[in-house]
């Protein structure tokens, strides 16, 4: 073996070494809990280097028989797949062991996001919600100033009037409290948000389990329920009757204000304000990256550049994505260019010699006697055409050479004949001349066909015979 070659296999195993270790990373918990602690990562480290160094096995065969025996369909095909397949495992272990932190902080995000989504969504939806609150209640002051002035911003208002009365007493309550919705509106969506931001920042898995708590305590907070009721009595201000103490006498009037658009808008926050978290069943939990982490990494990874699809996490470079390309680069030329120079100085066995090597030279009595058979047999039943070649059966002929011809063909697993009564005698007189004595004079026969399978079994009979003969000689 040539310094190319063990140079070559020495990078196969540095190939394997990935492969395995990342594979070893994706079996072990599942080995561990199936065998146990004991034996658990014994199991998945033999399983691991199974894996890879048969792989690598596969690579180094398919490449070598390319650079022997020529880059055939059948070579490349092969030799191609399992170097993708060395690739994707290579390239996987050495993005786990390269960015394994950079992982498992996605992984960790991935967790937490259950929980920092919807949070932060809430302090969105009550971002907003405050935002309306002060709109709603600049809009009551408004309209407390109008009735002050000239009265009418009631749609059932059949006598308005300046002065601050009733309504305008109603519109000035409507304001304050839509402002005091506002402050309990501010705080939660402080209070969401500080939560949402902490537990993206947090790498401490504690730290995020108790941020999770909060935003439990957060889903079952009583000012979402006090502000919905206090937006529904505002709505239902500006649809029913109302009842007005004057702040002076004391004296209560019953009065209606109908405002249809004012109260919608109302009501639809009303809704909103109702909406609770949506948080997952469990707390986040502490994650692992394997070698199924990095796989899924290096396939993204190609489908960003091949389909657009979505990429690594970030901060994961492709240094070990092309590291591993140039290992496999490099295992590819080193075997072929070493092949290619085995093939040109001829120790490379050519196809013609590889057959005379898987010569029998001890064949049974019973082989020798099948393998003469066959040979005599064939050189006697069997005509070649222009392009074709037949096993002739006498039909009129010799009972004999009918029953050995019938025989040769079965043997071939010819059952039924091609042609069928053909005088032969007229079509190639010299042949069946040739053979008079053996066919008995026959002059029309049964073609059976003989195929290529059938010319092949001949030349390993008399290979086998010949290897036979001279080995008895020495």
């Amino acid at each position: 073996m040539t310094l190319i070659r063990i140079f070559t296999l020495v990078l196969n195993l540095f190939s394997a070494l990935l492969t395995g270790a990342g594979f070893f990373t994706f079996l072990e918990p599942w080995t561990v809990q199936l065998i146990g602690p004991d034996y658990g990562a014994m199991v998945a480290g033999a399983a691991a280097a199974t894996v890879s160094l048969t792989v690598q096995g596969l690579v180094h065969t398919y490449w070598w028989r390319g650079g022997t025996e020529g880059l055939l369909p059948f070579n490349v095909v092969a030799a191609v797949s399992v170097s993708a397949v060395s690739w994707l495992g290579g390239a996987g272990g050495a993005l786990l062991a390269a960015s394994h932190a950079d992982l498992l902080v996605a992984q960790q995000q991935e967790e937490v996001a259950g929980t920092t989504v919807p949070v932060r969504a809430f302090a969105n939806d009550f971002s907003d919600l405050r935002a309306d609150m002060t709109s709603l209640a600049g809009a009551a002051t408004e309209l407390s100033e109008v009735e002050t002035r000239s009265g009418g911003t009631c749609q059932n208002d059949t006598n308005p009037d300046g002065g601050c009365g009733p309504r305008c007493r109603l519109r000035q309550s409507h304001a304050a409290e839509l402002s005091e919705i506002e402050s309990l509106a501010a705080r939660l969506e402080s209070e969401a948000r500080n939560i949402a931001i902490e537990m993206s920042t947090a790498e401490d898995v504690e730290a995020q389990r108790e941020l999770y708590a909060q935003a439990a305590r957060l889903q079952a907070n009583p000012e979402q329920r006090r502000i919905a009721s206090a937006l529904q009595s505002v709505a239902r201000d500006l649809d029913g009757p109302v009842v007005d103490v004057h702040p002076e006498t004391g004296r209560e009037t019953e009065f209606t204000c109908e405002d249809p658009d004012f109260a919608a808008r109302v009501a639809a926050l009303a809704e909103v304000a109702g909406e609770r978290v949506e948080l997952p069943e469990t707390a986040p939990r502490a994650q692992s990256v394997d070698m199924s982490d990095g796989l899924e990494c290096v396939v993204s990874r190609v489908g960003e550049v091949v389909f657009g699809t979505t990429p690594c996490p970030a901060g994961v470079s492709d240094g070990p994505l092309l590291a591993a390309a140039a290992l496999e680069s490099l295992i590819v030329i080193f075997l072929l260019v070493e092949a290619m120079r085995y093939r040109q100085e001829g120790r490379v066995p050519t196809r013609p010699e590889r057959f005379q090597q898987a010569a029998k030279e001890k064949l049974s009595e019973r082989a020798l006697a099948e393998c003469r058979w066959l040979v005599q047999a064939c050189g006697t039943y069997v005509w070649t055409g222009r392009r074709v070649s037949f096993i002739a059966v006498p039909v009129d002929g010799d009972v004999e050479a009918y029953a050995e011809g019938t025989k040769l063909a079965r043997y071939f697993e010819q059952s039924r004949p091609e042609y069928v009564n053909l005088p032969l005698v007229e079509l190639v007189p010299g042949w069946v001349g040739a053979r008079t004595d053996i066919f008995g004079h026959a002059r029309v026969f049964n073609l059976y066909r003989f195929g290529a399978d059938g010319a092949r079994r001949i030349r390993q009979a008399e290979r086998d015979l010949n290897a036979t003969a001279v080995a008895a000689q020495d």
